[in-house]
């Protein structure tokens, strides 16, 4: 008698076992896939923000050509360890800031901003994020 109730506690724990673990197998996939989503949302958000911030910011100095005016702004943005590009374009002259940190093969997005001053578009900015 002992040996049946022994195969009957252990089919009972089988069982117990095998139905926690296959939904929890089936969760998983979809528990990623959800948090890959909500990463990628909020570092386009975050992209956004800087991108928005650095246009705005960006306007009297693309107007004047001064790009040390715009340069405190660039470094409170480069704060943030995850921003690995910044580059501010005059429409007419050119790049007036670039900095790139960061590893080479690194994957950046990035995201960009034309910067208009009084109606007229004076430039761009583009802001570079990793999330490494």
């Amino acid at each position: 008698m002992p040996i049946k109730t022994r195969s009957l506690r252990t089919s009972i724990l089988l069982f117990v076992a095998i139905g926690l673990a296959l939904p929890a197998l089936f969760a998983l996939p979809l528990l990623y896939k959800s948090y890959q989503a909500e990463v990628e949302r909020r570092i386009a958000l975050q992209l956004d923000q800087y991108a928005n911030i650095l246009a705005f910011g960006a306007r009297e100095p693309l107007w004047n050509l001064s790009p040390d005016a715009v340069r405190p702004l660039v470094e409170a943005v480069l704060s943030d360890p995850d921003v690995v590009l910044v580059t501010i374009v005059d429409r007419t002259a050119g790049p007036l800031l670039e900095i790139k940190r960061g590893a080479a093969n690194a994957q950046i997005r990035q995201t960009g901003r034309k910067v208009v001053y009084k109606e007229r578009e004076l430039g761009t900015v583009s802001v570079g994020v990793t999330g490494d």
